[in-house]
Parts: C-alpha cells; structure tokens; sequence
C-alpha cells in the first residue's frame, strides 16, 4: 500500500508540471510552473480561444523581502513582446503569496488568464510571466515556451 501511495504521489507530481524556463529571476527560486493542460513534454501547449486557463508558480524567497508585488504578462511571438493587461494586477492580493515575502520561505502564486480572439495566429508563442517588487525590481520571471495560438490573446490572468 505504502508503494502504491508513492508511485501515485510521483505519477501526479510528474503528470502536472509544465516546462518552463527562468527569464532572470533575481530575488527568488523558481522550483515549479503548471500551466492547466500544459504537460512538459515534447507536444505543443495549445491554448483554446475563449477559455480560461490557471496557473501556479511555486517559487523559494531567496533574497527578496517584498512587501508589494506587481504581476506582469506577456505573450512573446516572433521576437517581440505583447503586454496584456495594463492594470498590473496586485501579486499580494487574491493569488496565494503573503507579503512581506519572507526570505526562506516557500511560496504559491496561483492565477488565472481568459484567452480571447483577436491576436495573430501564431505556432511559437512563448509566455512570461513576471514579478516585480515595489521598487520596480525584478523578483521573478519565466517563460512557458511551445504555446501554440489559433487566432486569440490572452486578456487577464
């Protein structure tokens, strides 16, 4: 039984985290990214138009203390980068970080982003996710690359 627990405990940490890549984390530790329905492996991550799809960053507070956090994304195709949602969503309220950060502590960061139409049809679209602390400092920042869009945008997470 306690074999069986596990391989289960192993199969579900293996089946939900998403590849991702550290864009210039400065004040933490990136150790985990799940984007809903987005496996890391060698198959693309197609992002349907009008969903909505979650995400959660786990991430170590290495040498940030941050008492404010402001959450950026951005949709990168083709070299350059799209910014989505001018309101620079408040990282400390409604998405499981508690600020201060603590230096040491572990943390959750959970979000959700609609997908709509209306942006360009693209087979290499790489997503960045980013945190910046209330000194306009880079906290952190990754990449989920190997999206795949068919004619949306991504509006708010």
């Amino acid at each position: 039984m306690k074999a069986f627990l596990i391989c289960l405990l192993a199969c579900v940490a293996l089946s939900t985290a998403t590849k991702f890549e550290d864009c210039g984390s400065k004040q933490v530790t990136v150790k985990k990214v799940d984007v809903q329905d987005c496996p890391d492996g060698p198959e693309r991550c197609t992002l349907e138009k009008d969903a909505t799809k979650s995400i959660s960053i786990v991430f170590e507070a290495t040498n940030s203390s941050a008492r404010g956090i402001k959450v950026e994304l951005y949709s990168w195709q083709n070299g350059f980068p799209w910014m989505f949602d001018d309101d620079h969503h408040d990282g400390c309220k409604g998405h499981g970080l508690q600020c201060p950060l603590k230096i040491g502590d572990t943390y959750t960061y959970t979000g959700d982003f609609y997908i709509m139409e209306g942006y360009p049809t693209s087979e290499n679209v790489v997503i960045q996710w980013e945190m910046i602390d209330e000194n306009n400092k880079n906290i952190m920042c990754v990449h989920v690359p190997r999206c795949k869009r068919n004619n949306y945008m991504l509006e708010k997470f």
